[in-house]
């Protein structure tokens, strides 16, 4: 952990495996990719018989990813899996139960989905997952009570075990996901005249951003279901529980105060047996408040994962040196995306003072495009860096991402060679594109980067906007670099607003740098 806000300094590990390597994705096949695609129909049976069977096979999780832009010399797997739903299917009933304890939010999904034809059937459906979820548990339950529990496989692996379960006849599921979307798709296999009970367990690890912690629920899949039970739970650091505000306002359901739309609630049971009459999000956002940790810290572990939360002594805000580089690319003008970078950047050389510093360089053909500081944060120089800013325009044809971190790397040693050792200094980078021009390769530009920076004197922080820009490579080099990276999502805030949070919660205030734990047993 390099940088705690509000005097408190959290440093959390994990007890069991690390997350699994994504190591594809399945997605519609583009035009640059073989058209090997096999017809999804010769796979779906109108009717099979039904063998006796009484093993159950063991299903497949899959957590998948693969870059925008494979190469014409990598293999493409002919999808095997379908996306929509074959026969006549039903999700009978849906349930959520969700605990947030401390910094960890556990939720639970079980539901039927029955078969009302003598023929062997898949339902399809997707959910909104929140990102970085990590899927712990699948479980599929046939109509004898037997129990079978998910494994991760590989792609072709998974998708195989599972199509070989539904053509026997044998109740399985399928869960496929993508890093960079919050969309999973869910496949369930179900008898003959029969039903598939599926349990599917996700958790995430929260943070504590400006004194609140976040947190999102799945509630409702993408399609009508016929009843919903939905159970919250949000407990503190001791296990007590506490109350939260939720964004959930469902008429005749569930309606905060007119004066308090998101205000204060205890644990929430809902049960909609008429779900199909309401329009349920698929998707709730809340946060709470932790509360003042005890004087001497707390030592959080459930057996598999622990948190530790400790006071320093004491604490001042570090002055701090920024770079900030801001793709200037002709594909960040669409969708407001340079007016919203531009106008949170913006708001965020307001916050700065008179003992910081900063640069701002873009980048597009050419690692530094334009070039504003390096300057103090005093009101004039404030005042002109934002005229700067307000100029820029979006018109390079392409993002040379290697030179930009390098030409920005370097500016940024530079001021940490001129201040104090009690400054922090940090590189922002904010894109919307991949690597088109000068070093392209993922792994040369990575190590390059972090090879100038070995002494980890710049912290990198990365911002991209999903769907468009390498979260693969961003994410990359700010986890090796010291700093954190974060997804500029659709349809969520707007982009100013997260960009801005962003910003605000994670530099707006450098209380601590370089921070080592050691924990010995």
């Amino acid at each position: 952990t390099d940088f705690n806000e509000e005097a408190k300094a959290e440093q959390s590990g994990r007890m069991t495996d690390p997350p699994i390597k994504n190591t594809a994705v399945a997605e519609p096949m583009s035009t640059s990719q073989p058209s090997s695609r096999v017809n999804s129909k010769t796979l779906i049976w109108a009717c099979i018989c039904t063998v006796t069977v009484i093993v159950i096979i063991v299903l497949a999780v899959v957590f998948t990813q693969r870059s925008k832009e494979p190469s014409a010399a990598e293999d493409v797997d002919p999808p095997i899996s379908i996306d929509f739903s074959t026969g006549v299917s039903l999700v009978t009933s849906y349930a959520i139960e969700t605990t947030v304890h401390s910094r960890l939010a556990r939720t639970k999904i079980t539901m039927e989905v029955a078969n009302a034809l003598d023929c062997s059937s898949i339902h399809v459906l997707s959910l909104q997952l929140p990102l970085n979820t990590r899927i712990t548990s699948l479980k599929t339950i046939a109509n004898d009570g037997c129990t079978s529990t998910g494994d991760v496989q590989e792609l072709q692996e998974a998708r195989e075990t599972f199509m070989e379960s539904a053509s026997n006849g044998l109740p399985g599921a399928y869960v496929e996901a993508s890093q960079d979307s919050s969309t999973h798709s869910l496949q369930v296999a179900i008898p003959p005249l029969g039903t598939s009970n599926v349990e599917l367990v996700l958790e995430q690890l929260l943070k504590q951003r400006l004194d609140v912690v976040n947190f999102e629920i799945p509630l409702a899949p993408n399609e009508k279901v016929d009843s919903v039970v939905f159970d919250l739970m949000v407990k503190d650091t001791v296990g007590q529980p506490v109350d939260f505000n939720i964004g959930l306002s469902v008429p005749g359901v569930y309606e905060p105060s007119v004066t308090n739309k998101t205000g204060p609630s205890g644990p929430i049971h809902l049960d909609i047996p008429d779900a199909r009459q309401h329009d349920l999000p698929q998707v709730i956002r809340g946060k709470y408040n932790p509360g003042k940790l005890p004087e001497n810290g707390l030592l959080y572990t459930d057996g598999r994962c622990f948190e530790h939360f400790f006071h320093p002594a004491s604490l001042a805000p570090m002055p701090r040196n920024f770079v900030f580089l801001l793709d200037t690319s002709s594909s960040m003008q669409y969708n407001s995306k340079i007016e919203s970078a531009k106008e949170a950047l913006t708001i965020f050389i307001d916050s700065l003072k008179p003992e910081d510093s900063f640069t701002i360089q873009s980048f597009g053909n050419t690692g530094t495009e334009d070039l504003w500081g390096s300057g103090p944060g005093t009101v004039e120089e404030k005042e002109d860096a934002k005229l700067f800013v307000n100029a820029l325009s979006a018109s390079s044809w392409e993002t040379n991402l290697h030179e930009a971190f390098l030409e920005g790397l370097l500016r940024a040693k530079h001021d940490a060679e001129v201040s104090d050792d009690n400054v922090a200094t940090i590189l922002v980078v904010l894109s919307d594109g991949y690597a088109s021009r000068g070093e392209t390769n993922r792994t040369k530009i990575a190590e390059h980067i972090y090879e100038l920076n070995v002494e980890g004197t710049v912290k990198i922080f990365s911002l991209g906007f999903q769907g468009s820009a390498d979260m693969q490579l961003l994410d990359a080099i700010a986890l090796m670099n010291g700093g954190v990276s974060a997804t500029i999502l659709q349809g969520q805030d707007d982009f100013a607003a997260q960009i801005t949070n962003f910003l605000d919660s994670e530099i707006g205030s450098v209380l601590m740098s370089d921070v080592n734990v050691n924990y010995s047993t």
